[in-house]
């Protein structure tokens, strides 16, 4: 199966508004605009493979505000 390509963006929220993540496929187009708050529930709904979601919470906790990482998964 080839891995799909994902980009990944964490958005600082306004106020007391939780930070966000967006999701964006290979064309750019948005996926999803999650929360992004440990622990990460709203990414299971997407990320349905344990392993997958494992990669991509990492990933997240990594990023800064404002930055893109591109991840296959």
């Amino acid at each position: 199966m080839k891995p799909r390509l994902f980009f990944l963006l964490k958005v600082r929220g306004l106020g007391t508004d939780a930070d966000f993540v967006q999701i964006r496929n290979e064309n750019f187009e948005l996926m999803a605009n999650l929360r992004c708050s440990p622990p990460y529930e709203s990414l299971s709904r997407f990320f349905r493979n344990p392993d997958k979601l494992e990669k991509a919470v990492d990933t997240i906790k990594q990023l800064g505000y404002g930055e893109l990482k591109k991840i296959e998964l």
